[in-house]
């Protein structure tokens, strides 16, 4: 069982990727985007951080550096479906910040399983 900051704007996706963890025997906390995310590490210890890239409030790419510079063992996935914006590939550009996985919306239930799987 890890425990997972799961870090989406949308509250729908978010329900379903939490309900889904949780059914596997993860221990997931919820943010609605990177402000209320950043909050939520600071305060609490997690395995994994799953966090969507294209947010308002605070974006992904922010929350990645932030957590970088507190933490190199945290496990972190990028999410993301917003695919190239203004010519720029945001969720390929995370491997350089230090992502440990990247998954491109819309994946498959099993490929999120998999991932936390092998990370922690």
């Amino acid at each position: 069982m890890a425990k997972i900051l799961l870090i989406e704007d949308h509250p729908e996706f978010r329900e379903t990727i939490a309900e889904m963890l949780e059914l596997h025997g993860h221990q997931v906390t919820s943010a609605q985007d990177g402000r209320e995310g950043m909050t939520l590490f600071s305060r609490h210890s997690f395995d994994v951080i799953i966090t969507d890239l294209i947010m308002p409030q605070q974006d992904g790419i922010s929350v990645i550096v932030g957590i970088r510079q507190k933490s190199q063992a945290v496990k972190i996935i990028a999410i993301s479906g917003g695919g190239n914006i203004n010519g720029v590939d945001y969720l390929r550009m995370t491997e350089d910040l230090g992502v440990d996985a990247t998954l491109e919306k819309p994946f498959q239930s099993q490929q999120l399983l998999d991932t936390v799987k092998r990370l922690v």
